[in-house]
C-alpha cells in the first residue's frame, strides 16, 4: 500500500526543497509518515490528558480550590480545548503539507452553526 503526500515531504532532498521533479512523492506504508503521525497523536493525547488531570484536581480536591488554581484551571481548558480542535488540524497539514479537508465544507458547516444561531435567537 503506498500512500501519496505532497512534495516536502521528500526526504531524499533537503527539507526546504519539493520533490526533485516538483511533483508528489510516492512513499510506501512502512516510512516515516506512519512513525510522525504516531508521535504526532501521542503529542495531542498526552496534551489533553494532562490537562483533564489539571482539571480534575482542582474540581475534586478541596485545598486547590483557590483563586491561583482557578486562573490555572482556566489555562488548563483553553490548553484542552487547543489540542482537541486545533492541534488534529495542524497534524493534517504538517503529514500531507496541505489542508485537505475541502474549504466547502467548511464553510457548510459555517452557515449551518450562523442558522442554528439565528433560530436559537428568534425562539427566545
Amino acid at each position: 500500500m503506498t500512500v501519496t503526500v505532497s512534495p516536502y515531504f521528500d526526504q531524499s532532498s533537503s527539507a526546504a526543497e519539493p520533490g526533485a521533479n516538483g511533483s508528489s512523492t510516492v512513499v510506501e506504508e512502512g516510512s516515516g509518515l506512519r512513525y510522525s503521525a504516531l508521535g504526532l497523536i501521542a503529542i495531542i493525547v498526552a496534551t489533553a490528558v494532562g490537562n483533564l488531570l489539571v482539571c480534575a484536581a482542582v474540581c475534586v480536591e478541596r485545598r486547590l480550590q483557590n483563586i491561583t488554581n482557578y486562573f490555572l484551571m482556566s489555562l488548563s481548558i483553553a490548553d484542552l480545548l487547543v489540542s482537541l480542535l486545533v492541534m488534529p488540524l495542524a497534524m493534517i497539514v504538517e503529514l500531507f503539507g496541505e489542508f485537505i479537508v475541502e474549504q466547502t465544507t467548511l464553510i457548510n458547516q459555517q452557515r449551518i452553526l450562523s442558522l442554528n444561531s439565528t433560530i436559537d435567537n428568534v425562539s427566545k
